[in-house]
């Protein structure tokens, strides 16, 4: 394994087990950064936490309704991000590995403090323009107008 590369050797499970992504409609996709918090780092771990979860949905065929997503959703692993990088030149990164994906896939990004956020909003609306809507899940109140003089970090909306 090349140096630098070690972040990326914990992915032996996929999103509900599914294939690597190849050509799928659907893509899950990991954003592993928390270098814009101040207090409890962690995020980074949550994409292949929620990865590890979906394995107990087993086959994740709905019990009502009898579908299941697993073929049309392919799991793109995690964004390749600079690891010790400007915030500015990080969220460069993740827009320009976002907008490629969602040039081909529709995309569930996974993990990440808030600051990924504002990235990945402007990779979509490069693509989809100005009408958005984000569902942006969060476990805790941290949401201010600025954090420490950012508009944009983890403790903010976007």
């Amino acid at each position: 394994m090349p140096i630098g590369q070690f972040a990326y050797a914990s992915h032996s499970n996929r999103f509900m087990a599914c294939a690597a992504l190849d050509g799928q409609p659907f893509a899950v996709v990991g954003v592993p950064f928390d270098g814009a918090v101040t207090n409890r780092p962690g995020a980074r771990f949550g994409p292949q936490a929620v990865r590890a979860a979906s394995l107990m949905l087993c086959d994740g065929i709905h019990p009502h309704f009898d579908v299941s997503p697993a073929a049309h959703l392919g799991d793109a692993l995690d964004l390749r991000l600079p690891n010790a990088a400007p915030l500015p030149e990080l969220r460069r990164a993740i827009e320009a590995q976002a907008a490629a994906l969602m040039a081909r896939h529709h995309c569930v990004f996974l993990g990440g403090d808030h600051s990924v956020t504002l990235a990945l909003l402007r990779a979509a609306r490069a693509r989809h323009g100005q009408a958005l809507a984000c569902v942006h899940f969060d476990a805790h109140c941290d949401t201010w107008s600025d954090h420490f003089g950012e508009p944009s970090g983890h403790g903010t909306w976007t």
